[in-house]
């Protein structure tokens, strides 16, 4: 039976998890849930389901391959990329993929907040202002001509920083002017026959536009 990967019907958390596994050709069943309309924002179709699933600390995402159920991202995503190889081969590469991934998570946590704020539209110039500090932090993880994170190995945290710099582009085009390596990174990602595939699906397309939930005032897309 192939695994299950359980998340919203949008990109958020899951979209690098669902990366992953399309580059490795890992083939999965998706379960999504349907968060209702506004002003209510219903979590009945996750609810239904959440105690019938035997996970240890109910959550979205979940993954579940037979007797292997984890919840949190990181945990699922730390687990593929252990499994297929993308977590380097040695402890110094370890440790760059775990920092690579720390900035990654603290940039896009401040932008999602952002995102979710009530004074959304009052704040959101100030942070465009000062885009070049995330979005810096972010270039210089693939600086000195780094392919990918580790150089010329492929990991974990290209995926990540590819979803997050997907994130900044859809909110401003225009954020990678002066970070060309930064562009031609995630075009390079963007390019690896596997991922153009998903990218191209159905699959992809229907969630292309979502990444937040309905409930945000930036990112929440088509439906």
């Amino acid at each position: 039976m192939a695994p299950v990967l359980g998340y919203w019907s949008l990109r958020g958390l899951a979209q690098h998890i669902r990366y992953v596994l399309h580059y490795t050709g890992t083939e999965y069943e998706e379960k999504q849930y349907n968060a209702g309309p506004g002003p209510e924002y219903s979590k009945q179709e996750w609810l239904d389901d959440r105690d019938s699933l035997g996970l240890e600390f109910p959550n979205l995402p979940y993954y579940i391959d037979g007797d292997l159920k984890i919840t949190e991202s990181t945990a699922i995503l730390r687990h593929l990329a252990r499994k297929h190889g993308l977590y380097g081969s040695t402890e110094e590469d370890r440790i760059r993929v775990d920092v690579a991934c720390g900035i990654t998570h603290d940039v896009t946590f401040r932008f999602i907040r952002l995102c979710y704020d009530d004074k959304f539209e009052k704040l959101k110039d100030a942070y465009i202002a000062d885009i070049s500090g995330p979005v810096g932090k972010l270039a210089k993880l693939v600086a000195d001509n780094r392919t990918y994170v580790l150089g010329d190995k492929i990991s974990l945290a290209d995926f990540l920083l590819f979803e997050t710099i997907e994130r900044f582009v859809a909110f401003m085009p225009t954020c990678l002017a002066s970070f060309e390596h930064l562009s031609a990174f995630q075009a390079r990602i963007a390019d690896l026959p596997a991922i153009k595939t998903y990218r191209s699906s159905p699959e992809f397309q229907k969630i292309r536009t979502r990444f937040t939930g309905r409930s945000a005032k930036w990112g929440a897309g088509e439906y």
